[in-house]
């Protein structure tokens, strides 16, 4: 199989949610083992960059040229990005709701 670069964005829309679910499980695992703050958000990224561009050449080929292995890490730190965000942006929002909920907090204006 030969690694085509064109196929690169589908193949990463394609893997997307299912790369990041994966990190997001992972990472989850990770904090109830006891990591917490920025080593679970270094994680995260490290995990959807290794995940995610072992998913790219799983289903792409091994890239034979340089330009090929930057598209693969490209594609790996997209995923990355995206589970750390996700994971950060639903942290952020969870303790909001409880807050709310217990009425820890009053909720302002912004909704």
């Amino acid at each position: 199989m030969d690694f085509d670069i064109s196929q690169l964005f589908p193949v990463t829309a394609d893997l997307g949610p299912f790369v990041v679910l994966i990190v997001l499980g992972l990472v989850t695992l990770i904090g109830k083992m006891g990591v917490t703050g920025r080593a679970q958000l270094a994680c995260s990224m490290g995990l959807g960059l290794l995940i995610g561009g072992a998913f790219v050449i799983a289903v792409m080929g091994v890239p034979g040229d340089f330009g090929g292995w930057f598209a693969v890490i490209l594609a790996g730190l997209t995923l990355g990005l995206i589970a750390s965000g996700v994971y950060e942006t639903g942290k952020t929002m969870a303790g909001k709701i409880v807050e709310r909920t217990l009425g820890l907090t009053k909720p302002d204006s912004r909704g």
